[in-house]
């Protein structure tokens, strides 16, 4: 989440560039370093069963295509402060959707934490403006903010993180070329980008996409989605540090307030949580943990063993 946090302040150096076109690239490098990373350390790639894809392409539609075009959307009709509010709500939707979809009920503890989060998210960011078109599309980009983490979860068991995160990756790829065929100049695009829009795409290929996505969906299936989602309120917070410290805007009392407010709510609901959530079998480890034989000479992916999907 602090990754993801500072993306905000990275993203900036996207601005007056084919941002769809970028953010296919941005996803293509990162189905590729993760993909390169399983070949190096001998994992295996799971393959999603047609069901799979099915969530798969669901959850690259919504929480990775659906929330860029949002967040570029949102930006002609509301100001980041209000899109952000938005977006840090997230965690009480997941509290209150998640616990039936993994088995479990909703602690009482870690609902009232993710509103201390919330509260705390809302007051880093501050107020905005917005009209009624920049509400209903920073309501969309909550909506698939919170698809990024529920999609996963019918699909987490089997193929686990990193497979998971993979897939996505590639199929956000896809998704995000066509649209930028449609509405931008790709090659044009492409040439366009100077050192810095590279360097960000970089960063949001690498830390914010490769990195930050397994270590999410490897959390949410040790904590559980519910106690994952306090950590949302981290984002702005780390928005609000990486600004400081690349555009020189200091935080200021409000910012500091918020800051202890939402490290209150994430400690709330962990001293709350008593235990993980049902969302991962107990026992064997996730199959990206354990050694697979040599890849065939024949090259391709490994057989699917028994291994979270998504």
């Amino acid at each position: 989440m602090s990754a993801v946090g500072g993306a905000v302040a990275v993203s900036g150096h996207l601005d007056g560039h084919a941002v769809l076109t970028t953010q296919a690239v941005r996803y293509a490098l990162a189905a590729g370093l993760l993909a390169a990373w399983a070949a190096a350390t001998r994992t295996a790639i799971v393959r999603p069963t047609r069901r799979e894809l099915c969530w798969l392409f669901l959850l690259a539609a919504t929480g990775m295509t659906g929330f860029n075009v949002a967040l570029v959307a949102a930006s002609a009709h509301a100001d980041p402060a209000v899109t952000g509010v938005f977006v840090g709500s997230a965690p009480l939707v997941i509290v209150a959707i998640a616990p039936p979809m993994t088995g479990s009920r909703p602690r009482p503890g870690v609902v009232a934490a993710a509103v201390v989060v919330v509260v705390g998210a809302a007051v880093v960011e501050g107020t905005g403006h917005a009209d009624g078109t920049g509400l209903a599309i920073s309501a969309a980009a909550l909506g698939c903010e919170v698809c990024f983490t529920l999609c996963a979860l019918p699909v987490l068991r089997r193929l686990g993180p990193l497979s998971l995160s993979v897939h996505a990756c590639w199929i956000a790829a896809i998704q995000l070329l066509v649209l930028g065929v449609v509405r931008e100049d790709v090659v044009g695009g492409l040439a366009a980008l100077d050192a810095a829009a590279l360097a960000a795409a970089a960063y949001l290929a690498v830390a914010v996409t490769a990195v930050a996505f397994v270590l999410w969906y490897t959390a949410v299936g040790r904590l559980g989605p519910a106690t994952a989602s306090l950590f949302n309120g981290i984002v702005p917070l780390s928005a609000a540090i990486v600004g400081w410290a690349t555009l020189g805007v200091a935080p200021g009392p409000a910012t500091f307030l918020g800051v202890a407010i939402v490290g209150g709510g994430v400690a709330l609901g962990l001293r709350s949580s008593r235990g993980p959530e049902v969302t991962a079998p107990t026992g064997a480890p996730p199959p990206e943990s354990r050694p697979v034989p040599a890849p065939s000479a024949g090259g391709g992916l490994s057989p699917r063993p028994a291994a979270p999907s998504r």
